[in-house]
This record gives C-alpha cells, sequence and structure tokens, in this order.
C-alpha cells in the first residue's frame, strides 16, 4: 500500500508540475473559492446535521466529509468524534463524488473543453510543457478542479487525471488547500464551539 501511495503522489506531483501555468495565472480563484468552500462544508454540513436533528456523534464526524482521511480523523479527534467514522463519511463522499460530480458539474453548465485532435497527433488547448489554459472566456477548468478537489478529495481528483489532467492538477492544490484550511479553523477553540452549537441545535 505505501508502495502505491507513493507512486501515485508522485505521478500528481509530475501532473501539478505541468500544468504549472494554469496554477500560476489562476491561484486567486483556486485558494478562495477552495478556502471558502471548506469553511462552507465545514459549517454547512454541521448546521444541516443539527437541522435533521442527526446525532451529534454522527453530525460531528460528517463535518469532516470534505477532507483528506488522515484530516478528517485528526478533525474528528479535535471535536470529539469518532475517526472511524469521519473516515468512512469521507470515503462514501469521495466516492459519490467522483461517480456524480463530473455530470453534475456538466448539468449546471461547467462542462470541460472537448480536445481536438490536431495534425502529428496532438491535442489542442495543451500550452507550455504540455499544461493547457485558460482560453479567453474560460473553459470552467479551475471551476471544475476546485468543485471536485474541495468536495469529493483525493477520489474526485482521480476521477480528473485520465480525461481532464489540468484540471486534476487544480484538484490536488484545492484539496490540499481545503485540508489545512479546515484545520487551521478547527484548531480555534470558538470554532470548535460553534460546530458543537449547530450539530446540537435540535439535539434532545
Amino acid at each position: 500500500m505505501a508502495e502505491l501511495m507513493n507512486a501515485a503522489v508522485s505521478a500528481l506531483g509530475i501532473r501539478m508540475f505541468e500544468a504549472r501555468r494554469v496554477l500560476a495565472e489562476q491561484w486567486r480563484p483556486l485558494l478562495g473559492g477552495a478556502g471558502l468552500t471548506s469553511l462552507g462544508s465545514l459549517f454547512g454540513t454541521a448546521w444541516a446535521a443539527g437541522a435533521a436533528g442527526l446525532p451529534p456523534a454522527l453530525g460531528l464526524a460528517l463535518a469532516q466529509r470534505s477532507v483528506m482521511s488522515a484530516l478528517g480523523m485528526a478533525g474528528a479527534e479535535i471535536l470529539g468524534a469518532s475517526p472511524n467514522l469521519a473516515v468512512a463519511s469521507i470515503l462514501l463522499t469521495g466516492v459519490y463524488g467522483a461517480s456524480l460530480g463530473p455530470s453534475l458539474l456538466q448539468v449546471l453548465g461547467l462542462g470541460p473543453r472537448p480536445r481536438k485532435p490536431k495534425a502529428g497527433g496532438t491535442e489542442e488547448g495543451m500550452g507550455e510543457g504540455g499544461a493547457g489554459s485558460e482560453p479567453a472566456g474560460g473553459d470552467h477548468t479551475v471551476s471544475r478542479g476546485v468543485a471536485m478537489g474541495t468536495s469529493a478529495h483525493a477520489i474526485g481528483t482521480a476521477a480528473l487525471m485520465a480525461e481532464e489532467p489540468d484540471a486534476a492538477a487544480i484538484s490536488s492544490v484545492a484539496l490540499c488547500v481545503a485540508g489545512i484550511v479546515h484545520t487551521a479553523v478547527l484548531s480555534v477553540p470558538a470554532a470548535q464551539r460553534a460546530v458543537h452549537a449547530l450539530v446540537k441545535s435540535r439535539a434532545k
């Protein structure tokens, strides 16, 4: 398993390097979108769990659903929730996000830019070093990458690798930013109290 993880991380790092032009040009929406989505997922999930009357222990675990497993376990421990339940919610979120996310984004008008073969077997839309860049008017690469990375984390990123490598590179950065924001916010006692209050809003 460790060998496979090392290979996966290396492959993702190479893709991020190849897409460095897109990352350099689009860092503002990438960081802003990932940070805001992370906060929305943390507090929004806690609110939804409380509004639905779920047990607080379940709501606290579900609040970790949009970050990587290691960070979700740490977040669950900070809040006094079950790390195992948090990991289960993270894996389910990743699977559903990878399966349904691309189709949902397509329905919302955020479909990928089609790749057209050019003479010589190369593809249009490929920039310096093999990395694509946003054309005039945008092609939703950043939106799709941020959406998948911050909602379906590593599993969603893997789903983009074959067909949308630039979006996968953005997704990998987005999931890291989202995890950093998530963990940093949960380290603040006031944020911890807020999450507890939200999940207990309708507890009896």
